[in-house]
């Protein structure tokens, strides 16, 4: 989810959503590094988010490598689970507080800590058969 402020609704029921990399969901991206406006950083977090004023716009709903190459394109990488759970992106635009969106984490069934990623692997190259949605 976009922000944790809206787990629970309709748009968000949970953090996570175990999803085939075919399934469309909006993009946010983060980037190691300080890439200027739009990206911006949170307090609690190690990165910078961007979602609105990237790559001409808005995402829309892309499928999990249209996603990856979205966030490439804008200097930026597809945010981790970890990363959108800290809501590092949150209120970064384009209405996807409210939105299911992509992450770069392997879904993990764990029970020791919440694991919130959309459907990705950490390596481009590979495609994965399912993951999650965030």
């Amino acid at each position: 989810c976009g922000s944790t402020a809206f787990v629970g609704s309709n748009e968000c029921p949970s953090h996570e959503e175990t999803i085939d990399y075919t399934t469309l969901r909006y993009v946010r991206c983060c980037s190691d590094t300080n890439l200027g406006q739009p990206w911006k950083k949170k307090n609690q977090c190690s990165v910078w988010g961007a979602t609105e004023n990237i790559n001409d716009g808005c995402s829309g709903i892309l499928n999990f490598n249209e996603a990856m190459a979205f966030c490439d394109d804008a200097g930026g990488r597809l945010c981790t689970s970890e990363e959108l759970v800290n809501d590092c992106t949150r209120g970064t635009g384009c209405g996807y507080d409210k939105a299911m969106i992509w992450s770069s984490s392997p879904y993990q069934f764990t029970s020791a800590s919440p694991s919130v990623s959309p459907s990705t692997t950490q390596a481009p190259s590979t495609t994965p058969e399912e993951g999650e949605g965030v």
